[in-house]
């Protein structure tokens, strides 16, 4: 196996065409980019729960809880694990050790020689990744809060309707934000709008890639007709729009499928990242947010949820079973026979 690869992270909201140019940058020859494993928001975030983890009890209890949560993960690989495998080829007990030789494997797996990481609230690990990726690259890609907020309130996987779409658009930009000002600073982060990336999406894919240290590839462009991605888009409710070709105007939907009152909520919570960010708002700004929000959800408790489709059983099972590993993870509590606290 190529021993590190070159991993760029993906920072990103939920629903903001994080999957979609994930998938495009997976179908450059020389990048890989796996359908999203979480795998080191949820390890990084518990790993003071396995306590040392160069006892070799804790070890194995954190390796095999790893593969039980890659065997649940919500898309397909092309690689699978065991416990006895890791324990056996990962020589440095670490948890970037660990997640390295996973992602690189899966890399060889597609014959690619560089990784492209698709994660949720890339800022809340940040410390751990600029430790154990110090080469490491990121993009920070955000999309239209009302466009977003809207996709959230039509998924019943993730539930909450705009109200916390909103809340959740507003808390990732300001962290993203502060986190884009130093690596920007560093010459490590790029920065795109999904509706720039459909607008005008060869342009931004040959600047993105100049960024990446790569040729840009117009193959990228036929990510859709990828065997796994096309799995993967029937897999998951809300990668359906992955098997097909970019939506150029795929934006601006809110002004349709949000109410008044929605947008005027989303624009006057967001007011600031929205403006830092470049997105103009439709209503002038609200002084009271607070009868807004109350106005908002007893909207939502009348009327915003008739019309969503339920997510399909083989869906259900898959989350339940990661669900289920989480709760195990969270519980551990091996930190209480070592001396670290």
């Amino acid at each position: 196996m190529n021993k590190n690869m070159p991993f760029v992270f993906l920072v990103c909201s939920e629903r903001s065409g994080s999957n979609l140019i994930t998938r495009i940058i997976d179908s450059h020859p020389e990048f890989c980019g796996p359908s999203p494993s979480h795998l080191f928001r949820t390890f990084s975030r518990n790993l003071w729960r396995y306590g040392n983890i160069e006892e070799m009890e804790n070890w194995h209890i954190l390796c095999n809880d790893i593969v039980d949560f890659l065997n649940c993960q919500l898309g397909l690989w092309r690689t699978r694990f065991s416990m006895e495998q890791i324990v056996e080829e990962v020589e440095q007990h670490t948890l970037a050790a660990v997640i390295r030789y996973i992602y690189e494997a899966e890399a060889c797996a597609n014959r690619k020689s560089r990784l492209f990481v698709k994660e949720n609230q890339t800022y809340s690990f940040l410390p751990f990744l600029l430790a154990s990726f110090p080469d490491a690259k990121f993009v920070f890609m955000v999309r239209d809060p009302r466009d977003m907020s809207l996709s959230l309130k039509l998924s019943t996987a993730t539930p909450g309707g705009v109200h916390r779409a909103a809340r959740l658009w507003k808390t990732d930009q300001e962290n993203s934000i502060e986190i884009y000002g130093f690596l920007r600073n560093m010459g490590r982060i790029w920065f795109i709008r999904y509706e720039d990336l459909l607008s005008n999406t060869s342009e931004e894919l040959e600047r993105l890639c100049h960024f990446l240290g790569v040729d840009y590839q117009t193959e990228m462009l036929d990510f859709y007709t990828d065997e796994l991605t096309i799995k993967n888009s029937k897999r998951i409710e809300a990668w359906h729009n992955l098997e097909n070709p970019i939506l150029k105007n795929n934006f601006k939907k809110y002004r349709t499928g949000c109410s008044e009152l929605e947008i005027c909520y989303i624009e006057s919570l967001c007011a600031t990242e929205m403006e830092i960010l470049g997105y103009r708002p439709d209503f002038e700004c609200s002084n009271d947010l607070a009868l807004l929000e109350t106005q908002l959800l007893e909207y939502e408790e009348n009327e915003a949820f008739k019309n969503i489709k339920d997510i399909g059983n083989d869906e259900k099972v898959i989350r339940a079973d990661r669900i289920s590993v989480i709760e195990r993870i969270i519980k551990r509590r091996l930190w209480e026979n070592s001396s670290d606290f």
